[in-house]
């Protein structure tokens, strides 16, 4: 009977795990308090929970929900913790920084969300006049922790896009093209006959950065059936350069709910909240992303600080 209980609570927490990692926040809601109910001795599922309620913007109950985690298990490190990364996406600074205070001895995550206040505190003041570069020191360990990594590059994008919108989007462009961008003159709107004709005049419009070629491609009447996620991606970061964010969320919405492990369109989805200047929300996305593919948005987060002029001492401590 115990183990029918156990087994029932990691099912549960798997569904939820990936509902959340789909986006798919109600769904999450709804598995993870299963699990707590077949493990009300247990914080685990709370700490998903919480998670999960933050994201619906809720920081309030997810806060609740971590109290509740901390009481069951007092002498854990890891409530304190994730009470402070709610603190960090919903609250001011300084509650977030009195949240790591009491953590920053030997911590990683705390002092790696330590260093997230600062990197968000010195790109704030460079876009209220202050330039120049900045060195940022930073754990190490915690580079490649997709909740640290996802939240560094949301801050990162949000203020690439307000300084250097035309740099952003030739560097994202050749994340996704074949090769590099050659912009070419707008060409007449080509009538494709096959899935193969269109597959290739889309891949052609997007290599030469003619984005509204490549939207009206994808809304020909016809072509809907022809979209793979290669040439929904090319939709998506059209829209997004020509600034229809809206639009390229609906449409990563519908491939992720095809795919939740395309890491692809988690990322265009920070990307385009980033654009926005909705950075927890970015922080969200590119947080999946980092889960799913990692290395490559390690590389990112490097290059867009490089054009930034932000430099990572990392302690390898």
């Amino acid at each position: 009977m115990l183990q029918c209980g156990i087994c029932k609570t990691r099912r549960a927490l798997g569904r939820g795990y990936r509902a959340w990692l789909a986006g798919n926040l109600g769904g999450a809601v709804k598995d993870l308090r299963k699990a707590h109910e077949f493990a009300p001795g247990s914080p685990g599922s709370i700490y998903y929970l919480a998670r999960v309620l933050s994201e619906q913007d809720r920081p309030d109950e997810a806060l609740s929900a971590i109290e509740e985690a901390i009481a069951k298990d007092p002498g854990s490190s890891v409530g304190r913790v994730f009470r402070a990364i709610v603190l960090y996406d919903h609250k001011p600074t300084k509650a977030a920084r009195e949240a790591l205070a009491p953590l920053m001895g030997g911590n990683l995550l705390a002092r790696a969300f330590d260093g997230l206040l600062h990197l968000r505190e010195r790109l704030l003041s460079r876009a209220t006049g202050s330039t120049g570069s900045f060195s940022l020191s930073f754990p190490l360990a915690a580079r490649w922790i997709g909740d640290v990594t996802g939240r560094a590059l949301a801050l990162l994008e949000e203020s690439f896009h307000r300084d250097v919108p035309a740099d952003s989007i030739e560097f994202h462009h050749t994340l996704f093209a074949t090769r590099s961008p050659s912009p070419s003159p707008p060409s007449p709107l080509p009538s494709p006959s096959s899935a193969r004709e269109w597959t290739k005049s889309v891949d052609e419009a997007f290599r030469g950065s003619n984005y509204e070629v490549v939207q009206g491609l994808c809304d020909l009447e016809g072509a809907r059936p022809w979209l793979t996620p290669a040439t929904g991606v090319f939709q998506v970061f059209s829209l997004l350069a020509t600034g229809n964010e809206s639009k390229a969320l609906t449409v990563v919405s519908r491939f992720l709910q095809e795919d939740f492990t395309a890491g692809d369109f988690h990322f265009l989805r920070g990307l385009c909240h980033a654009r926005l200047g909705q950075v927890k929300e970015a922080g969200w996305s590119f947080a999946r992303a980092a889960r799913l593919l990692d290395t490559e948005v390690d590389e990112v987060v490097r290059e867009v600080s490089r054009r930034l002029g932000v430099r990572w001492d990392f302690e390898d401590s």
